[in-house]
């Protein structure tokens, strides 16, 4: 049994159940203006997005990058579900854990320095302290799922490789030995 998959399976569908979730709220002068999903700040539909950007065209894209994000949780996934069947090495399933959660996580740090730098715009026009910005469970989720990830590279790597049996045709002249015969 792979602890590592173990692991990093039910954490990457809570990665990718998280890109549904609500990741923020925007409140200015404690009145709430909107809660937006990832999916919803990746496709550019997020209203939270046009109240603190005040129409900054600069600040008006869609973060595509943010797709990283389910993609990493589906290919931690599908490497999971590899090395449970040990169709994959320790090594290279640490290999992909790690450098899919870093990818994605750092794809979440600059959501969040974006966020950050969106609402500091925003109050230099309306003042300071007027708007804030709660980050919500689909959030915390994400980086927790992430994080296990991460965690599950590191097993991964500390993880032995079962032995792969090899059976050899016995040699000419000799009847042949196995378990099957």
């Amino acid at each position: 049994m792979k602890l590592s998959s173990l692991i990093s399976g039910p954490a990457a569908v809570i990665v990718f159940l998280a890109f549904f979730m609500p990741w923020i709220t925007v409140e200015c002068s404690g009145q709430e203006i909107g809660t937006s999903s990832v999916y919803e700040i990746a496709t550019g539909s997020s209203d939270v997005e046009d109240t603190t950007e005040y129409n900054d065209p600069e600040l008006d894209e869609s973060d595509s990058y943010l797709w990283l994000i389910p993609m990493v949780s589906f290919g931690v996934g599908i490497v999971a579900l590899l090395r449970y069947g040990s169709v994959l090495s320790s090594s290279l399933t640490a290999g992909l854990y790690g450098i899919g959660a870093l990818v994605a996580l750092i794809a979440l740090m600059a959501e969040y320095m974006d966020i950050q730098d969106a609402v500091d715009k925003a109050e230099e026009e309306v003042g300071s302290g007027v708007l804030s910005v709660t980050y919500e469970y689909g959030w915390w989720l994400s980086v927790l799922g992430l994080l296990a990830i991460f965690a599950a590279a590191f097993m991964a790597y500390s993880e032995k490789d079962s032995p792969r049996t090899v059976y050899r045709p016995a040699p000419p002249g000799q009847p042949p030995s196995g378990p099957y015969f």
